[in-house]
């Protein structure tokens, strides 16, 4: 059960498309939200780093300035976040965070049960425009289940389940699970294979395990390459939530992101 949900905020429509969906997965399942808001200074110290020695007095006086527009950025962010619970009567937490984003956000995540995370992140707000590496440093890292969510994280219809038998597709296909159990949705699971007796396999047992949660699904085995034939089957069943575990080629993923 989810019972804490820790949600990055940097005030981009992909940190407010994570509260929106935060909210609505607090209110399903009765689960407290922790707003974490951070203010980057390692990389604001990075990105003034080498001023020539005539110039440090005046870094110097940037880099406050900076940390301190950053402060005032992040309370914002979190006086958001928290008239979005109010509104909704979600019970939650603000966290404002000093340090590299990636690494607090792995710390913090420690003690929920799922993290919210853009698939792209402006933390570095005060230094850069073009969107950070936070989400790919955190999955490499952090053993807490993670949502990305794009820009707009409007509800999906269809959840396509790709299945290879892979303990990383196992995994992701729980995450999903226990995230959209109790909405209306329709799930087909999928299993690219030149050996469709293999592939029966597979699809079978995963659909027996879904009907154990009381979750009815259609079961498809197709040959070919996979991340062509996920691209196809995702298309042909949009708006649909793609589950990927060991399927994971960049042109999917690609697509998945925008």
């Amino acid at each position: 059960m989810l019972r804490k949900i820790l949600i990055g905020l940097d005030g981009s429509p992909y940190s407010e498309s994570g509260i929106t969906a935060g909210i609505e997965l607090a209110k399903s399942y009765d689960a407290a939200l922790a707003g974490l808001a951070i203010v980057d200074e390692p990389g604001i110290e990075h990105h003034l780093a080498g001023a020539p020695a005539g110039a440090i007095h005046y870094a110097e006086k940037e880099k406050q300035d900076k940390l301190e527009d950053a402060r005032k950025k992040s309370k914002q962010f979190l006086d958001r976040f928290k008239s979005m619970c109010e509104k909704e009567s979600v019970r939650y937490e603000l966290l404002l965070r000093t340090g590299s984003p990636f690494k607090i956000i792995i710390e913090e995540s420690k003690t929920v049960d799922l993290a919210i995370i853009g698939i792209k992140t402006f933390y570095h707000y005060e230094t850069q425009v073009s969107p950070g590496e936070t989400l790919k440093k955190v999955l490499d890292e952090t053993a807490t289940p993670v949502l990305a969510l794009p820009q707009k994280a409007g509800p999906p219809e269809n959840v396509l389940l790709t299945y290879d038998g892979s303990v990383q597709a196992a995994k992701a296909i729980r995450m999903r699970i226990l995230l959209t159990k109790k909405l209306p949705l329709c799930y087909t699971v999928l299993n690219v294979n030149e050996d469709m007796e293999e592939g029966q396999y597979l699809v079978e047992r995963l659909a027996k395990y879904l009907r154990s949660h009381d979750i009815d699904s259609e079961t498809l085995v197709l040959p070919g390459s996979p991340g062509k034939v996920i691209l196809e089957t995702a298309r042909k069943l949009q708006p649909v939530h793609v589950v990927l575990g060991a399927y994971s080629h960049s042109s999917l993923r690609e697509w998945l992101v925008g």
